[in-house]
Parts: structure tokens; sequence; C-alpha cells
């Protein structure tokens, strides 16, 4: 059975499928696994040992990207044979990449539009007890094959193998056959600016960790993208154990420091994702997206740290500009309150 997957972005959200990649495999290590995603996404699954085909598809616009997206699934069938599709993503384009292969068994993703709704709009936590996606996809497909190894048996399957943990990434920094490095990552980065905490919050924060004593055998590591130049401001510490990667890292090693990390503390963003695939245990922070969408740390000693305001959320995906005179969802979150927790993780795991 040769089953396609498809999800174009964005990167926490093609992350957070690898789970499903890898419980397709573990209840039946004869299908054959495809995944279609958006070019420059590719090198987030390209070494997973569970994927038997990548494709990257380069997106355009209008008529020509429904006529290359024909094209695009017409070839991949013609290499192997597509049994089923499964829409992970749930777009425009993914499903009219269904509509035009009409001949191909498809189903879609649940995305709990109707929950969500009631959530942001009005407040109803009708998604309170949903499971991080990283169980509620494999919960919501289980039906779909003919299996009787339950959400338990490959939860245990994953705390032996972790879905991303055989992926050959390595980092300048590290040694290659480390398993763990004694250094702490930060990750100031969103997909939208309110979303991030403020710079000079991380500032105070790798200042008061770098100050003392009991942490003075780890590197502390900034990583961000080219663009987040906001992250400039952190070029002013200055200590040797204090390393600012912004900008300078592609993804593949952004990936690789974090794959070795001894914690990530960040905002709701994609490389809180990637950590947790790795067994890496975050603290994430969130303000204007809420944790009961889905997207909150799923590993037992990962902790989101967040503070319930009647206007959070205002967006599921914190794209909405904030309408208050102060974005008191992130603002109440203090520095002491972030090395409180991070104090107590140091004390149990690092």
């Amino acid at each position: 059975m040769h089953v396609l997957l498809v999800r174009f972005s964005s990167l926490g959200d093609i992350v957070m499928q690898t789970s499903f990649i890898s419980w397709l495999k573990f209840i039946n290590p004869k299908i054959e696994i495809s995944f279609i995603t958006s070019k420059g996404f590719e090198s987030l699954l390209k070494n997973h040992e569970d994927l038997d085909r990548l494709y990257a598809y380069k997106k355009t616009k209008g008529l020509k990207d429904l006529i290359n997206l024909r094209k695009f699934i017409k070839s991949i069938d013609r290499e192997k044979k597509i049994d089923f599709i499964i829409d992970l993503h749930g777009t425009t384009r993914s499903s009219y990449l269904k509509l035009l292969n009409p001949s191909i068994p498809a189903i879609s993703i649940d995305k709990r539009r109707i929950e969500r709704h009631f959530l942001v709009h009005c407040g109803f936590k009708l998604m309170n007890k949903t499971p991080s996606i990283h169980s509620r996809n494999i919960n919501d497909f289980m039906g779909l094959f003919n299996t009787n190894k339950s959400l338990s048996n490959y939860s245990s399957y994953l705390k032996e193998k972790y879905s991303l943990n055989n992926l050959k990434y390595s980092s300048p920094l590290f040694k290659r056959d480390t398993q763990k490095e004694k250094a702490i990552i930060t990750a100031p980065v969103a997909s939208f600016k309110n979303k991030r905490w403020n710079i000079l919050n991380y500032k105070e924060l790798i200042l008061n960790i770098l100050s003392q004593e009991k942490y003075k055998d780890y590197k502390l590591i900034n990583l961000a993208g080219p663009d987040d130049n906001f992250c400039d401001e952190l070029n002013l510490i200055k200590n040797d154990r204090f390393i600012n990667l912004q900008g300078k890292t592609s993804l593949e090693e952004t990936i690789g420091y974090i794959s070795k990390a001894s914690l990530v503390i960040g905002n709701d963003s994609g490389l809180g994702h990637i950590a947790e695939c790795f067994g890496v245990n975050v603290i994430s922070i969130f303000g204007p997206t809420h944790e009961s969408l889905g997207f909150r740390p799923h590993l037992d000693n990962s902790t989101s740290i967040s503070h319930n305001i009647w206007c959070r959320p205002c967006s599921p995906t914190g794209k909405s500009r904030c309408y208050r005179s102060k974005q008191y969802c992130m603002e109440n979150i203090k520095v002491s309150e972030v090395m409180g927790i991070f104090q107590a993780r140091f004390n149990n795991d690092l």
C-alpha cells in the first residue's frame, strides 16, 4: 500500500506530523509512505527513517499552480501508484490536489474549525481536553487502518525511539559522537510578531543564567533566522559562554544544534516542536495563542507558560494584531517566572 501524505507548510506544523509518519510504519512496516511539502521545508524530513519518498513542490499562483499541481501528482503516481492520499493540511491548495485527482481515494485532517472558532471568538473551551497534534492525528485516523496496536503501545515505542532521533544532523560547535551537550538554547523567534516574548526579557534571562555559578558548565546559544534582526540586541551580551547564531545557520544546522541541546527556551514556534521530536524538553512561552489548540508541548517534562486573560486567544495562529493598549498576554509573563521554571527544570533534568 502506497500512502501519500500532504502538508505544505509551515515549519512547526510539518514537524508535528513526524509522529504520524512513524505511527504508520509502526502499525504496518509494509506501508510505503510518501510526503509532499513546499520547497524549502524538505530538509525537515529528508532523513526521516520511516519515510520512503519525499517530494518538494514549488508553489506558484493561479491557474498555473493548479496545472503544475496536477502534473506533480501524476508524476508521483506514475513512479509508484498512489493508493491513498491523506491531507494533513486542509487548505485550498491541498483540497484542489485531491479534487484534481478524483481517481485516488483521499481523506482530510479534522482541523476542529468549529471548536477553534468558539475558543477564539467566544471563549468556550471546547478543546480543553484535546490532545497535542502529535497524538490527535493518530487518534483521528486510527479507524482507517485495521490495527490492534493502541496509542499507548505507540507511546511506549516513541519513548525508546523518537520520530526524528536518527536524523544525521551535525553542529559545528558540538562533537558528532556526543549524544547530548551541556547547552541551553534560546529561540526568541515566531512566525508572527505578537507571538514573541520581548527580546529584552530574553536578554535578562540569559544574563541571569550566565551569572549563576551552578550553570557555569553550560553554553547558551541563541538561534534565529537571517531576518530576525531584533536578536541583534543580544550581541550586547559579552560572555564567552554565550553565542548568538542569529542568521548564521542553515535549517539543517539549526536542527543539529537543537537535537543535542539540554533544554530549549522559546516561544510557541517550530523550533520547540523540533526539540521535542528529539526528546529535548522545552519551556514554551504562549501569548496570543492557546495550548488547547493542539500546539502545546507534549513531552512529560516540557512546560508551557501562559496567563489566562479574557482576550486570549485572539486568533488560532497569533497572526491578528493586538487591539489592546498593551499586549498583556506577553507583558504579564515576567523573567522571574520563566527563571523559576528554568531552575526547577535544571534541578530535575539537566
